[in-house]
């Protein structure tokens, strides 16, 4: 069985913005080309088909996210290299409490709302000069997510072969 993970994706003008952002570093870190999104549950051993009632039940009178960016980070971690740190709004960890029964989370300590921008830039003296611009540009910017989508996804499948299986829109 695939591994599947659940995504916010962003609202269509955010989406394209946030895919210009990633083009633009991905390019200049020679890093890989990828949809920008926030990682609500990671790395599931389960099947899509099993996930959607699931998800459509965590979307049942949801209306889409408005999300200040706080801060842009960046790790040693490969799929945390590089990103826009996400406001801990209540509606967004009042989403991630309700998905623990989905993920088999025990809790919410642990998250990390972010949008990733680039992942594995090792180039620390590049990425300290980007990342300084892209806080410039992207500090106290909002962001739309208004679907969450179930992809085939894991921190083992390769980038290329992310697929999106399912995608429920957060129409309240």
């Amino acid at each position: 069985m695939t591994f599947h993970s659940i995504w916010l994706r962003p609202a269509r003008d955010d989406l394209r913005f946030l895919e210009s952002v990633v083009t633009d570093l991905a390019s200049g870190f020679n890093s890989p080309i990828f949809e920008p999104h926030a990682t609500l549950v990671p790395d599931m051993r389960r099947s899509a088909d099993e996930l959607l009632p699931l998800v459509l039940s965590l979307a049942v009178g949801r209306k889409p996210l408005d999300v200040l960016v706080d801060d842009v980070a960046g790790t040693e971690a490969y799929f945390r290299s590089f990103y826009a740190a996400l406001q801990k709004t209540p509606t967004l960890m009042t989403l991630k409490q309700d998905s623990l029964d989905i993920s088999g989370e025990k809790d919410i300590s642990t998250f990390l709302p972010h949008v990733s921008l680039a992942y594995g830039v090792a180039d620390h003296g590049s990425r300290d000069t980007e990342m300084a611009r892209m806080a410039r540009l992207l500090v106290g910017r909002s962001i739309r997510f208004d679907r969450m989508v179930i992809v085939s996804s894991s921190s083992e499948t390769p980038i290329d072969q992310w697929i999106v299986k399912h995608e429920v829109y957060l129409a309240g």
